[in-house]
């Protein structure tokens, strides 16, 4: 575990661009960089994007338990000048509610306990350690000297919806060749502001993009261009874009289309989700990258509701499950594609933690762990996936101190030792709900913590997962 000193903000809840320059005199040995953006981060050096992961760090409770990021920069600092650049956005450390963000349906009563922030502004840690050949080592960790401005995506939501102003887009914004213009010294966090969990290096698969899915456009409906990708996915959306200045591009994504041919966000005829990528052009009449930088988006098609030009429409499928462990293969053609259909769906719901399902909730029930811990096991190497699952279970597991609130505001203990139904649990749900029970302590669930350890016991025979859990 390491120390990453201390915190720096743009004193934003918004994403923010980072930088700064150094300067590096001596031949290097080795150089290892220690990074945290909360919520989510990309970090790069010399205007390259360091590692191929999506999505860092890994979802947890961030009151309890917080990634970072290890990255080698051997091979990529250079004697003379350097920039070290990261731009960070919300993920669920503090969540934007522009767009859709969960709701329980109408036949449940209101939550007393609903989500809350883990912080007052959107946070960045990092520690350089360079050890140089002729002996010596170099501590770099972010501080004020950092310049920070807001970022071209203005606001990124966990749920898929981003707002993309290309009229911020700055392409040499990671470079030695930026200006300094409009970029401001950054803020360092105090102490008693500061993410207070645990930290602890991501060592659990991260999650990359495995497939890229060319979207086809089938038909216009209500002035829609409608596109098919011609698979379900959780995917980073990319196109490109051409019109004027300030014009937009609306993008809605979804799993199906209505009787109309139009994109259908409608979920369990109870739940519209209404997700929406906005795109403003920056440039008259060029063409421009449009792409998610924060979150992603879940679903097949996608109605773009645009008087611009469109093209190169594509969906980059991500997922922490990446590596195969195992194959099926019959004379049966229906079997091999719901194998096919089976596989793609746990990939769509492996990202650091088990969504129960990518489109609506977002969040890691438990239950869904064990029952399809033998089905996933066969197909994957999830062996450190199973055991962030794991962990994330022993730090929301209950001490008799931990208080919620009844339907009166009245104090509701959950007991000493309950597993609870999601971890980690960004909206808890403690109480029963009227003809229903309860959605929070639920056996099947919490037994995760040791049927989960059973099956990664079975598949992968190391006793530690049994030791820790």
């Amino acid at each position: 575990m390491q120390d990453l000193g201390r915190w720096i903000t743009n004193n934003t809840q918004n994403p923010f661009y980072l930088k700064k320059i150094i300067n590096i005199s001596k031949e290097i040995s080795t150089s290892t960089a220690y990074v945290c953006g909360l919520g989510q981060f990309n970090f790069y050096i010399n205007g390259s994007k360091v590692e191929d992961h999506i999505l860092d760090p890994g979802w947890t409770y961030y009151d309890k338990l917080i990634q970072y990021v290890t990255f080698d920069l051997t091979n990529l600092l250079k004697i003379g000048t350097n920039v070290i650049s990261a731009e960070v956005g919300n993920g669920w450390y503090i969540m934007n509610k522009d767009h859709y963000t969960f709701k329980f349906p109408d036949f449940m009563p209101p939550n007393p306990n609903p989500y809350h922030p883990f912080g007052k502004c959107l946070a960045f840690a990092l520690k350089i350690i360079i050890q140089y050949k002729d002996g010596t080592t170099e501590n770099i960790t972010a501080d004020d000297t950092f310049k920070v401005r807001p970022h071209m995506v203005c606001a990124s939501n966990v749920y898929g919806s981003e707002f993309i102003d290309g009229r911020f887009r700055n392409d040499d914004w990671k470079t030695i060749n930026f200006s300094s213009d409009k970029w401001s010294n950054a803020s360092i966090i105090p102490k008693e502001e500061e993410p207070k969990g645990k930290l602890i290096n991501q060592f659990q698969s991260p999650v990359r993009v495995i497939h890229t899915y060319e979207g086809k456009e089938i038909h216009t409906v209500n002035q829609r261009k409608i596109f098919d990708l011609g698979q379900n996915v959780s995917a980073i959306l990319e196109l490109e874009v051409k019109g004027k200045p300030g014009d937009k591009v609306l993008i809605y994504p979804a799993e199906k289309l209505d009787d109309k041919g139009d994109v259908d966000q409608v979920a369990k005829n109870w739940n519209l989700i209404d997700n929406v990528i906005t795109y403003v052009i920056g440039k008259d009449n060029e063409w421009e990258n449009c792409q998610q930088t924060f979150t992603y988006f879940a679903g097949r098609f996608l109605g773009i509701e645009t008087t611009c030009s469109i093209r190169n429409v594509k969906a980059h499928a991500i997922t922490s499950a990446t590596k195969v462990n195992g194959h099926f293969k019959c004379d049966n053609e229906s079997y091999n594609k719901i194998y096919d259909m089976i596989e793609k769906t746990v990939e769509a719901n492996m990202l650091s933690v088990h969504t129960d399902c990518p489109t609506i909730e977002r969040f890691a029930w438990q239950e869904p762990n064990h029952l399809m811990a033998p089905s996933i096991m066969f197909m994957k190497d999830v062996k450190s996936l199973w055991d962030k699952f794991l962990l994330d279970m022993r730090v929301a597991q209950h001490t008799a101190d931990d208080v919620f609130f009844d339907m009166q505001g009245k104090q509701f203990h959950p007991g000493d030792g309950l597993m609870p139904s999601q971890a980690p649990c960004y909206i808890p749900n403690v109480l029963p709900v009227p003809g229903l029970g309860s959605f929070y302590d639920i056996i099947p669930w919490g037994s995760t913590c040791i049927l989960g350890t059973y099956w990664s016991y079975r598949f992968y025979n190391d006793r530690k997962v049994i030791e820790d859990n």
